[in-house]
């Protein structure tokens, strides 16, 4: 398995919850160094962080060429880093004006990578560019995505159909069905939710593809259970008042999902559509936290190649 800097060295990639101190040892890097606006198409930082992606990947393909590196192993490519500053510039905002930036890009490389091994790999990689990185850019383009979704670590959630739901006794199931079954047909009917009562101890299931509605369907039986006056009248009135209270927590849903995100200009009457994405799965993986994923990798991503991670996130 290559050698991967990023697991080996966590403490230098990935900061911990609490502050500490971390002593850096001297490390190689390969560097890139310029000025400009980053977010110019086909600029100066862009064609920079290109053709130093270019020669950090023939370094490490280079075991497959005659060109032989002493004491050579297989590596990941560790991560794209950078330094930015603006020169002059004094109570500011440095994001103004973007063409002032002065950068320097860097990609840690082993240390058994010499001088000369750097001065073969910009030859290659500038004949082989003549403009053209093809060969290498699905590679290239794996080790970011990798890279990227390594360094996002959320929560995972597995949407079922059903929620299991347990009983203090096996005694409530027969309250829950109610004479002729009067209960369960109300608290269905209210719901919309399959309540499926069977010979599973202490246990009944609530079943439904609508997350939302299962949601409603599990408060109002933990406040008919905590109420114990389970009939039919009172379940319409628990469900009902559930129903309302789910309506403003979908809107607080949305509003701390869009704070959270650090979006602005979003109409207020959208909240409660972003916030219904909890309720939603899609092959099982909820909506909401899968959203917010895949703006946390997509900045991830952005970061690494150099382009606008602000941009990205948003």
């Amino acid at each position: 398995m290559a050698f991967d800097f990023k697991k080996e060295f966590k403490k230098f990639y990935r900061p911990s919850e609490n502050p500490e101190i971390i002593e850096i040892p001297k490390m190689n890097f390969i560097a890139v160094r310029g000025k400009g606006n980053p977010n110019e198409k086909d600029g100066e930082y862009q064609k920079a962080v290109e053709m130093l992606y270019g020669v950090a990947y023939t370094l490490k393909m280079s075991y497959k060429t005659e060109y032989k590196i002493e004491g050579f192993f297989e590596y990941a490519v560790p991560p794209l880093e950078g330094l930015w500053w603006q020169e002059n510039v004094k109570n500011e905002n440095y994001l103004l004006n973007k063409e002032l930036f002065n950068w320097i890009s860097l990609i840690r490389v082993p240390d058994f990578i010499k001088k000369e091994d750097v001065k073969w790999a910009i030859k290659c990689a500038t004949e082989k560019k003549k403009k053209d990185f093809t060969t290498r850019s699905g590679e290239m383009a794996r080790e970011i995505l990798i890279s990227a979704i390594q360094q996002y670590a959320g929560e995972v959630t597995n949407e079922a159909t059903q929620t299991i739901f347990p009983l203090e006794s096996d005694e409530l199931k027969g309250k829950l069905i109610g004479k002729e079954g009067r209960n369960i047909i109300a608290f269905e009917r209210a719901t919309g939710v399959s309540l499926i009562i069977d010979d599973s101890p202490d246990t009944v299931f609530l079943s439904s593809f609508d997350l939302f509605r299962r949601y409603i369907a599990k408060k109002s039986l933990e406040d008919l259970i905590a109420d114990k006056r389970i009939q039919p009248a009172r379940i319409e009135e628990i469900v009902e008042k559930n129903q309302q209270d789910a309506e403003k927590l979908i809107r607080d849903l949305g509003q701390k999902t869009i704070d959270e995100m650090g979006i602005i200009g979003i109409p207020e009457d959208l909240y409660p559509l972003i916030g219904k994405f909890r309720f939603r799965a899609s092959y099982g993986q909820n909506l909401l936290l899968h959203s917010k994923e895949v703006a946390y990798i997509a900045r991830s991503i952005a970061k690494l190649i150099g382009a606008d991670a602000d941009l990205a996130f948003k």
